[in-house]
């Protein structure tokens, strides 16, 4: 059985049959009689507001049952989420898991440093006061950078560095007077 739902598989083969039918026509020469995918493949105001319309009812009648059930959500829940939140990141981020895993559970350790948005708590703020506001984006991104670059270098620390004489490079003082 498939993990996609049967109206979401028509969905896309509809909306693929939709777009293989423009194609020809485009290469006809009669490329905008045809309107790709859609609920409505045909043309006119109701082709170009008609989806945007069943998806804002569709949305306007699932929203209440949505939120419903998001209020029956409790801690276990909300713990729940967020390792599973992880795990998608670890099983998204390619070749290793384990590193995935690992770099989702570091940016989640990083992001909770500092007050708590809901009780103003210091979390690992280790009583420094700098620590409060969090640690900025751009602080993290520029560290993460070196400690990759410096984790870089070191698979080259085999290769002997270009020795190069200075007094080619810098002037001499007898040129900087000029």
């Amino acid at each position: 059985m498939s993990p996609v739902p049967s109206f979401l598989r028509r969905r896309v083969a509809l909306g693929l049959g939709a777009a293989l039918l423009a194609a020809r026509a485009r290469a006809q020469g009669r490329g905008g009689d045809l309107r790709v995918g859609g609920l409505f493949p045909f043309s006119g105001p109701l082709a170009i507001y008609g989806d945007e319309v069943f998806r804002g009812l569709a949305l306007a009648v699932a929203a209440p049952l949505v939120s419903a059930f998001a209020l029956k959500f409790g801690p276990r829940d909300y713990l729940m989420l967020a390792i599973w939140g992880i795990l998608l990141v670890g099983s998204l981020s390619g070749g290793s898991l384990v590193k995935g895993i690992f770099s989702g559970a570091l940016g989640v350790l990083i992001a909770s440093v500092g007050l708590d948005p809901l009780t103003a708590e210091k979390r690992f703020t280790f009583g420094s006061i700098q620590l409060t506001a969090g640690i900025s984006y751009i602080a993290a991104m520029i560290g993460f950078f070196g400690v990759s670059e410096i984790l870089a270098q070191l698979h080259e620390l085999h290769i002997k560095g270009v020795k190069q004489n200075v007094s080619k490079i810098i002037p001499s003082w007898a040129m900087v007077k000029k």
